[in-house]
């Protein structure tokens, strides 16, 4: 076999794969989402607890998801309530102090101020990978963990 030979059928190869067993597009849109989390300056917030996998089963499935996620020095508190194909973030940073966050969901980056009491929102974002960054004057900024919503 020659290069050209092994291209072709390669190329085949892949072709038939797409048709009958494709990438599902939640795999893809994390996939992205996780490589666009290149910012070696910025500090991985762990998840650390989520009410979806409550052990107590004390989330109601019509409420909000509880999302907590820490780094040794910062922690970051998330709701997330989903209305259709959007959702209503609102999250408090503790310590407390003012500073920036950007959300990143579903392939958009919005910003917005944090208030001196550590709290934002952010009303109207896609469903899919999400993805808060922290930044304040001073301090190494603070990135969350992916977590599909």
């Amino acid at each position: 076999m020659n290069a050209d030979t092994d291209a072709r059928i390669l190329a085949e190869l892949r072709a038939l794969h797409e048709l009958l067993d494709p990438t599902p597009p939640e795999v893809l849109a994390g996939a992205r989402a996780a490589f666009s989390r290149r910012d070696v300056d910025s500090e991985l917030a762990e998840l650390i607890s989520d009410s979806l996998f409550d052990p107590a089963g004390s989330r109601s499935a019509l409420g909000p998801r509880l999302l907590t996620f820490a780094t040794a020095r910062v922690t970051v508190e998330l709701q997330v309530a989903v209305h259709g194909d959007r959702i209503q973030l609102l999250g408090q940073v503790v310590p407390t102090g003012p500073g920036i966050v950007a959300a990143r969901s579903g392939g958009e980056r919005i910003t917005g101020p944090v208030d001196e009491v550590g709290c934002f929102r952010f009303d109207d974002l896609p469903r899919g990978p999400l993805s808060v960054q922290y930044r304040a004057a001073g301090v190494r900024p603070v990135t969350t963990d992916w977590i599909v919503i």
